[in-house]
């Protein structure tokens, strides 16, 4: 190796020869796990494709790897290490600074004698380069998809009680052993060992977001934790084997409040289910469908992929999405770069997709796009690719971090930023319609998954499945679903109806207890005898677990509960399911405490009894929007006039930014289609070159054959045989090339019969107008000039006129219509979600068949209107 200066190590001394092309670390030797780390880093470009494969489709690498997957979030001092490259003609070592838990995996994972290469997307990756990250993110499927095994870097174990060794160990020999499990269960003497297991599971890893799509994707999966190994498959039959005795039984929780050690701790594992470890195992069951060739296919929607991970964290807010698309069934990521392209490239391939039943649909990747206008693409992607009638339930899934002030690097060495989209959208906080992560019902406290808020109403957004249908079978109206950005708000226009108005709001309900003053409010005078089934049914929003039937025996668990459980002026939740030792009362206030926690028992004006967010206040609106599934409380703002005079002019200028855009896409995919051609038309002249050619050849041969016959009778037998075949295949091939010619004459005719027939009604007209005003004053005495003159200003005329309608039918499609609102005032108002709410009696399709009943009562105040959310 030459060279004995180290300088800083930079991108551009290991380029990328191509988009998709890797860089690759091949990781040296060492003997002592406290030397230095050295590795060498190279780029490996894909293979070649084969004939048919599509241009973006899956490729593999000349080159076997294993992909590294480890957690980002660390602090500390950073590490330097050596990277050789080679610099044509010689080798040069540069330094390149990692964080401390990557390079304590790169010295867990090295071998003592001979190198390893690897994928490490730290080091593999410009992190600060978004148009390598734009085109590098997209194929990760096929980067973890494609390496010999995912190695899982946990860390060094610190976080598991008694360390990893006894985690594994216990899992290994003791745990999957399946006839000895429920003895397992039962015994008192190892309350260490579950501590240690659920300590590995609750590792900083398993809350990192790329996890899912990293361990998804992987053919094998070994989880490296300190000087400790275990195969995933090992690890994830361990979790699901304690997950479910412990959610069914809580057996596990019971032997550990007996151990002194714990202090007696009642709910020592917390909501076990609600575990980013345990969410990963259930979810890499559900992910794919994998047929007998082995080929993958995705089953879970991008919203459901990112409504149900949400304990997954992310470094950057755009990973809350970027990080699933790689395995969403119903989305398949592209380099923003393409954006432009693929108006005139890959539409029709999307169409053609579309026509043949294919769902997924095109996910720009862009670094550089502000988050707030991300998500508004996103709930544009979920609503137009779920089903109509619960499209707008992405309103009320919680899963969107809040704004970062982190902004865009500046264009990298050799980027010029031409070409690049400039965005005009300066928001300080997501608009109302995107529900903030911190409404999640889980949280990460003292080291134990704990609940923070009520699950949401809506449920799980699965095909088929629904726990509420409040707007019925009424789907969105996509005719009047517009988005509106703005500088300082981003808009949503959907359709729907005012329900009802909130006139009363008790106290919330905090840690998913009961406040006494619920039962005035409820009805409930009496607490001895039944409670009203409007009260009960309300505080388990009508349903049991699961979004089933809710269980005849509520209410008798309602009043028994309140018996035992009433003190200080509240129910307390956690002292009945815990320690009442009533497995009856226990189910019903789990089921209370996943509805109530802080939420607030409110009274409608008509004397409806229901649920509302915390910051519920009377004067709210309950709407019904068509296409969600629950109710939604609204708060209704004034705008001034000077807002509207702005919006006007903003709405205006969208206008013609949109119509050049618009124009800027219909010329490029002009062009793009007259390249097409012209490559067609050339790759025919080829063909008939090479025909040719070839027959020159044919003749030459012939008469190289015919010359070894001695009698000119054989040899003209000989040439009749070859000139009949010769002519038999010209004749087949003249013959398809004939109606390929005529079919496509067929379509050119038709397509031109149409613009003649009404070109031909101006033509005629035309001319003689024109003939007529021109008449007397040409030199032509013959007056043949003067009809040609007169047949080229006609066409000059018609040619004009094309070019007009053509200009107004782009002006037309860019142009963003208004909403057509049904309400003149409707302009002047503009609505905040409060969020989802619970109305008893209106879940399902009651407030629709409500309103076709009163549609005009009060001067059509249940008439479906448009509401502007922001």
């Amino acid at each position: 190796m030459a060279g004995t200066t180290v300088r800083d190590f930079r991108y551009t001394d290991v380029p990328l020869p191509h988009p998709n092309a890797l860089r690759l670390l091949r990781l040296h030797p060492a003997e002592s796990k406290e030397s230095g780390i050295e590795c060498e880093l190279f780029t490996v470009p894909p293979s070649e494709r084969k004939l048919g494969e599509q241009e973006h489709g899956p490729w593999q690498l000349q080159e076997s790897y294993e992909a590294l997957s480890w957690t980002w979030g660390d602090v500390g001092e950073m590490v330097p290490i050596r990277i050789i490259c080679k610099q044509n003609p010689t080798w040069e070592a540069f330094k390149f600074d990692i964080k401390p838990n990557l390079a304590a995996a790169l010295k867990a994972l090295r071998y003592e004698n001979i190198p390893r290469v690897l994928w490490v997307d730290a080091i593999s990756i410009n992190q600060k380069d978004y148009d390598e990250k734009n085109h590098q993110v997209p194929m990760m499927s096929d980067v973890y998809g494609n390496c010999l095994r995912v190695c899982v870097w946990l860390g060094e174990g610190v976080e598991v009680t008694g360390g990893p060794k006894i985690a594994m160990d216990f899992i290994k020999n003791e745990v999957l052993d399946i006839w000895g499990f429920d003895r397992l269960c039962e015994n008192l003497s190892i309350p260490e060992k579950w501590r240690a297991l659920i300590g590995l599971m609750n590792v900083p890893w398993f809350s990192r977001r790329w996890v899912v799509q990293e361990i998804a994707l992987a053919k094998e999966g070994l989880l490296y934790c300190g000087d400790e190994k275990i195969t995933w498959k090992q690890f994830s039959d361990a979790v699901s084997l304690f997950v479910e005795v412990e959610t069914a039984t809580h057996r596990l929780s019971e032997v550990m409040k007996k151990d002194v050690r714990t202090n007696h701790i009642p709910d020592f594992f917390g909501h076990v289910p609600a575990l980013g470890a345990t969410i990963l195992v259930e979810n890499l069951n559900n992910l794919f469908r994998r047929s007998v060739d082995k080929f993958e296919e995705p089953l879970l929607t991008l919203e459901h992929l990112v409504s149900t991970l949400t304990v997954f964290q992310a470094g950057r807010p755009h990973d809350t999405i970027y990080a699933l698309l790689s395995i969403a069934s119903d989305a398949t990521p592209r380099a923003a770069s393409l954006r432009v392209k693929d108006f005139s490239v890959s539409a029709r391939r999307e169409l053609s997709a579309w026509g043949e039943n294919i769902a997924s649909k095109t996910f720009y990747v862009d670094y550089e796009q502000p988050y707030p206008e991300l998500c508004r693409e996103f709930v544009e992607f979920s609503i137009h690719q779920t089903e109509p009638n619960r499209a707008l339930d992405i309103l009320c899934h919680p899963w969107a971090p809040p704004i970062s002030s982190e902004r865009p690097p500046p264009p990298m060495e050799g980027h010029t930023g031409a070409g690049r989209r400039q965005w005009n959208i300066h928001l300080e906080e997501l608009p109302s319609w995107i529900p903030s992560l911190k409404d999640a019902a889980f949280t990460m406290w003292d080291r134990k998954m704990a609940r923070a808020n009520a699950d949401p109403l809506v449920g799980l957004p699965m095909t088929g499945h629904r726990n509420y249908s409040a707007a019925g079978t009424r789907p969105v109206n996509l005719k009047q679903l517009k988005f509106k950005t703005r500088k300082k708000h981003c808009s949503i226009y959907v359709e729907g109806f005012v329900l009802d108005e909130v006139d009363q709001v008790q106290e919330v309900a905090r840690k998913g207890n009961i406040p006494e003053n619920w039962f005035a409010l409820g009805g409930w005078l009496n607490t001895k005898k039944d409670p009203p089934e409007e009260f009960w049914r309300t505080i388990v929003a009508g349903r049991g677990p699961h979004g089933r039937n809710a269980p005849a025996f509520y209410p008798t668990a309602c009043r028994e509960a309140i018996a035992k459980g009433l003190h200080g002026g509240t129910v307390e939740a956690k002292t009945l399911i815990h320690e009442m030792q009533c497995s009856i009362v226990a189910e019903f206030m789990r089921r209370v405490e996943a509805v109530i926690t802080n939420r607030r028992l409110m009274r409608t004006a008509a004397g409806r009894l229901g649920l509302g967010r915390e910051d519920t206040e009377p004067g709210h609106l309950i709407c019904i929007l068509y296409g969600c599934t629950v109710p939604v409380i609204l708060q209704k703002v004034k705008k001034s006039d000077e807002q509207l005079q702005m919006e006007r002019e903003e709405d205006q200028q969208a206008e013609r930014e949109e119509a050049a855009i618009t124009i800027q896409r219909s010329y490029l995919a002009t062009r793009e289609r007259r390249a097409q051609r012209r490559r067609l038309q050339q790759e025919r002249l080829q063909r008939d070159r090479e025909n040719a050619e070839n027959l020159k050849e044919e003749r030459l041969e012939l008469k190289r054959s015919l010359l070894q016959f001695r009698n000119p009778r054989q040899a003209l037998s000989a040439a009749q045989h070859h000139f009949a075949d010769q002519l038999a295949n010209e004749y087949a091939h003249i013959r398809l090339e004939l109606w390929l010619n005529l079919k496509s004459f067929t379509k050119r005719f038709l397509y031109w019969k149409n613009i003649y027939q009404y070109y031909a009604a101006i033509a005629v007209p035309m001319f003689f107008i024109t003939y007529w005003m021109l008449a007397g004053t040409l030199p032509s005495e013959d007056g043949r000039l003067e009809v040609l003159l007169v047949a080229g200003a006609t066409l000059a005329i018609l040619a004009m006129i094309r070019l007009v309608v053509t200009f107004g039918s782009s002006l037309a499609k860019a142009r963003i219509r208004r909403p057509q609102l049904r309400n003149n005032d409707d302009e002047r108002y503009y609505y905040k979600v409060i969020g989802e709410c619970y109305v008893h009696g209106m879940m399902d399709n009651e407030a629709i068949k409500f309103q076709n009943q009163h549609q005009e009562d009060d001067g059509g105040k249940y008439k479906a209107k448009v509401f502007e959310l922001r």
